[in-house]
């Protein structure tokens, strides 16, 4: 005697087809949404008293156009947190990696024993002459 055919659960199939979303949107869009992580060499200030755990406001221009291989409004070149020396450093920031409407973009840094943590905090909007 055969045996009845096997139906595929309709809910199952929802739940696979959700999954398959949420991933497609996370790689397709998840830098311009924030939700990626990068970690980048990238130049930081920072002074010799900025204990390992502890986090400063910072900020960092985007660039104006395009600049040794990198796209307008690249925001990870410089990041001013204090008035202490630049560091050529790993960086792993949680934010955009272009964001050419802001004139400046504000992160939370976080030291760490050999790179630092940026998230970003918004920014400041490019202002357009009035016409």
């Amino acid at each position: 005697m055969a045996e009845p055919a096997q139906q595929e659960s309709p809910l199952g199939i929802l739940i696979v087809l959700g999954i398959i979303g949420i991933v497609g949107y996370l790689y397709f869009f998840g830098d311009s949404a924030g939700l990626d992580s990068h970690t980048v060499e990238s130049t930081i200030t920072a002074q010799a008293n900025w204990i390992v755990g502890e986090s400063k406001f910072c900020t960092s221009v985007p660039l104006f156009e395009p600049y040794g291989g990198k796209q307008k409004g690249y925001a990870f070149e410089f990041v001013k947190c204090d008035d202490g020396p630049s560091h050529l450093v790993k960086v792993t920031f949680w934010g955009r990696q272009e964001q050419p409407e802001y004139a400046l973009v504000n992160w939370k840094c976080t030291r760490e024993a050999d790179q630092f943590t940026c998230t970003e905090q918004g920014g400041t909007p490019i202002q357009r002459p009035q016409q």
